[in-house]
This record gives structure tokens, C-alpha cells and sequence, in this order.
């Protein structure tokens, strides 16, 4: 006979002695043997409370739990993307230090002499812009 069907035999029949337990409990009009079985169902609601209690207590540590992980995951996710922003400023930063130092060399290597005619050929005015200037200035 296997395990389960030897389970299910030894279940059906504790059923059926309870069963008639209280039948005969019941023509009698009284419990057999009182005072044993008042003590048993003191045991009986200490361990179901017991066994509540630490149920509760699990439950409300796994929730506990389950909400500090997350919350970690979270901040862990957070943290990583602040380094990376991190990391880009950082590269950002790197990139144009070394272009206003190349640009200092550059400013330092030249004379005033030569800062004014290198502006005066940035800011020169096209053929264009000369024609309609000198158009405005003639006809007022």
C-alpha cells in the first residue's frame, strides 16, 4: 500500500472514532472523561495559538523584509545611475579643461596687437553686408 492511500486510511478511520465519540457523547448527554478532555483542549488552543502567533510574526518579517530589499534595489538602482551621470560630468569636465587650456596657450602665445586683428577678421563685415552698409550710409 502506498503512503498516500496508507495516510487516507489512517485519516478516515481517526475520523470515524471521533466520529462516534460524539455520538456516544451525545446520547449520554455529557463528555467522557472531562476533565482530561478540558485539559486537551487547553493544550490544543496553546499550540493553534502558539502556531498563529509565529505565523503572524513570519508574515509580518517577510513583508518587513520584502520592502527593505526592494527599497535596496532602488537606492542601488539610483546610486548606479548617479555614477554614470557622475562619470559623464566628470568626462564633460576633463574635456574642457583640456580645451580652455589649449585655448589659454593659444591667447597667451599671441600679442594685443595681434588679439585685435584676429577680432577685426572675425567680426569684418562680407562684400554684401559692406555693399548695403555704404547704401544706407549714401542715401540716408
Amino acid at each position: 500500500m502506498g503512503f498516500i492511500a496508507t495516510g487516507l486510511l489512517i485519516s478516515s478511520a481517526f475520523v470515524a472514532a471521533l466520529a462516534a465519540l460524539f455520538a456516544f457523547e451525545t446520547r449520554r448527554g455529557e463528555r467522557l472523561l472531562p476533565h482530561l478532555r478540558r485539559n486537551a483542549d487547553y493544550l490544543v488552543l496553546r499550540v493553534t495559538h502558539g502556531i498563529h502567533q509565529v505565523v503572524q510574526y513570519l508574515t509580518v518579517h517577510v513583508v518587513r523584509q520584502v520592502a527593505h530589499y526592494s527599497l535596496h534595489l532602488v537606492l542601488s538602482s539610483a546610486l548606479a545611475v548617479m555614477r554614470a551621470g557622475e562619470r559623464a560630468v566628470r568626462n564633460i569636465m576633463r574635456t574642457n579643461k583640456t580645451l580652455a587650456r589649449s585655448a589659454e596657450r593659444e591667447r597667451a602665445s599671441r600679442t594685443k596687437l595681434e588679439e585685435v586683428a584676429l577680432h577685426k577678421i572675425e567680426v569684418a563685415l562680407s562684400e554684401k553686408e559692406r555693399a548695403v552698409h555704404k547704401e544706407r550710409a549714401l542715401n540716408g
